[in-house]
């Protein structure tokens, strides 16, 4: 599929999207949050939109991934950069529910201040006393060159009485981008089921110079694909 072709495209949503998703598993990222798909559906057309100009952007970097190899440089600097053992994440919000105790899945982006900010995306289904006691020890997963994560709860603990909420994480990050977090504060909690809902992080943690080079080096990233855009352009009206 070329882009032009993409652009002229009439399929529908359903099939974007599962075009969408063959694109993302094939990024050496293993997984590019681009956060597409959260917003209300207020127009199919706007909608229809959005996705293919996701798709359009995964394309240039699957593109750049193979054939740049400045851009190449620039995605392995990334991972170099935020490799480390000193990854801190706080938890900053908890909500509760009265079937849930805590988040199973979580998904965040590096902010333009060099810090990490996280989302609840799922939580686990309690509807028994017994399951109303495991709480969060463990997640893994991946963050991308761009500094878009997503992790999965890997590990619970039981507590019979009560529950527990995760206050801080220590974790780390390898040159892979791997990403692991360990629950090291937790809150006793007795008056009802509450769950993580929003998280800090922080992975240049002391090195500061090393979060203003990452963020510096990010734009440089977000400024070749955005150069291979406009190529595409001008190559799409030079045709008309």
């Amino acid at each position: 599929m070329t882009l032009p072709e993409l652009i002229d495209t009439e399929i529908d949503i359903i099939a974007l999207k599962h075009s969408l998703s063959q694109l993302e598993s094939k990024l050496s990222t293993k997984i590019f949050n681009l956060n597409y798909f959260i917003y209300p559906k207020i127009d199919k057309t706007k909608h229809r939109i959005t996705i293919m100009d996701g798709i359009q952007e995964i394309q240039i970097m699957l593109y750049l991934e193979e054939n740049d190899k400045e851009y190449q440089a620039l995605t392995n600097k990334s991972f170099d950069l935020m490799s480390n053992n000193k990854v801190e994440f706080k938890v900053w919000e908890e909500e509760g529910g009265i079937f849930t105790t805590h988040a199973t899945k979580m998904k965040g982006s590096i902010h333009d201040n060099g810090f990490v900010y996280t989302d609840t995306t799922n939580t686990n289904l309690a509807v028994t006393t017994m399951e109303e006691g495991f709480y969060p020890l463990e997640y893994e997963g991946i963050i991308n060159y761009l500094g878009e994560l997503e992790v999965w709860i890997t590990k619970t603990g039981f507590i019979l009485i009560g529950g527990r909420v995760p206050q801080s994480f220590k974790g780390s990050i390898d040159e892979n981008g791997n990403l692991k977090l360990i629950t090291e504060e937790t809150e006793w909690q007795t008056t009802g089921n509450f769950h993580v809902n929003k998280m800090i992080g922080d992975i240049f943690i002391g090195e500061h110079d090393k979060r203003d080079e990452f963020l510096e080096n990010i734009n440089l990233i977000k400024s070749k694909i955005k150069e291979q855009r406009e190529k595409i352009v001008e190559e799409i009206n030079s045709r008309v």
